[in-house]
C-alpha cells in the first residue's frame, strides 16, 4: 500500500522495494509530491514547540495521577 509520502514494501520482498525505488528516480513529480507531503507532516507534527507540550502534558498526567493515588499506596 503506498503512502502520501511514500511507499510501504514487504521487507520479505525486495523486488517490491526495488520497483518502488525505480518509480521514485523515474518520476520527478512523484518525488516532489511526496517530499512536500513529508515536509508538511514533520512540521504539522515534529515541531520542538508540539514536542515539548506533548511530553509535558504526559509529565502532568504522571503527576496527578501519583498525587490522586490512596494514601496506603505510598
Amino acid at each position: 500500500m503506498d503512502g502520501e509520502g511514500g511507499f510501504l514494501c514487504d521487507p520479505a520482498r525486495p523486488a517490491q522495494f526495488v520497483e518502488a525505488l525505480l518509480r521514485l528516480l523515474r518520476d520527478a513529480p512523484l518525488r516532489a509530491k511526496q517530499g512536500a507531503a513529508n515536509v508538511e507532516r514533520v512540521d504539522r507534527w515534529f515541531r520542538w514547540e508540539r514536542c515539548v507540550a506533548t511530553t509535558r502534558a504526559q509529565y502532568e498526567s504522571a503527576v496527578e495521577a501519583w498525587r490522586a493515588r490512596p494514601a496506603s499506596a505510598s
